[in-house]
């Protein structure tokens, strides 16, 4: 059995304050570099651990994924700087490691049936990876194509198939394909679709 150490963690009303530390992480199967920050209360826990490659658990607008800690960008913020993606959570713990690769183990396995469920609702995709995020709430589907229709609606036909939550994220040959601004907002495929469909 593989003991957990005990890890700080952010307390819920810490994650508004502004950030003590910013820290550059890379995260998600198909990499993303994302500025995160950690409260001043955490920042004093674990500041030794925060070197080069540290795995930690980061807050996404997926929910929690394990990243790896890049470069420290800031000791202290200001107002001046530039807003963060989300916040850290606390440091990997031997569990959150072990369900990291659980999730792995899951998504290869379940490769072959997404693949065939795209094929037989006709969409014009092609399904490169799959991963879950660390708690296995969403379920992210990276395809080769660009922000479209087809995106849409395999988020839509996986929510009505109740195949949870499911996050549709386009990749190119240049890595993410990120989501165009827009005046009438986000969407199923643009962000991913809840079990009951968007809004829900």
């Amino acid at each position: 059995m593989i003991s957990q150490t005990p890890t700080a963690e952010v307390a819920d009303e810490d994650v508004d304050e502004k950030p003590k530390c910013v820290v550059l992480v890379r995260y998600a199967m198909v990499p993303q570099v994302a500025r995160f920050g950690l409260s001043e209360q955490l920042y004093e826990s674990v500041a030794d651990q925060l070197a080069r490659n540290a795995q930690v658990v980061v807050n996404t607008d997926r929910g929690p994924e394990i990243g790896q800690v890049l470069e420290v960008v800031r000791l202290s913020t200001s107002a001046d700087d530039n807003p963060v993606t989300g916040d850290v959570i606390r440091i990997a713990s031997a569990e959150d490691l072990r369900s990291h690769a659980e999730n792995r183990r899951r998504a290869d396995t379940e490769f072959l049936g997404w693949q065939t469920r795209i094929t037989n609702w006709k969409l014009q995709l092609q399904l490169i990876d799959i991963e879950f995020t660390l708690q296995a709430e969403q379920i992210v589907l990276y395809v080769l194509n660009r922000q479209d229709a087809e995106t849409t609606r395999l988020a839509l036909l996986a929510a009505a198939a109740g195949l949870g939550i499911v996050h549709v994220q386009p990749v190119s040959a240049n890595g993410m394909v990120v989501k165009e601004p827009s005046s009438s907002g986000g969407g199923c495929g643009s962000g991913g679709c809840g079990s009951g469909g968007c809004g829900s």
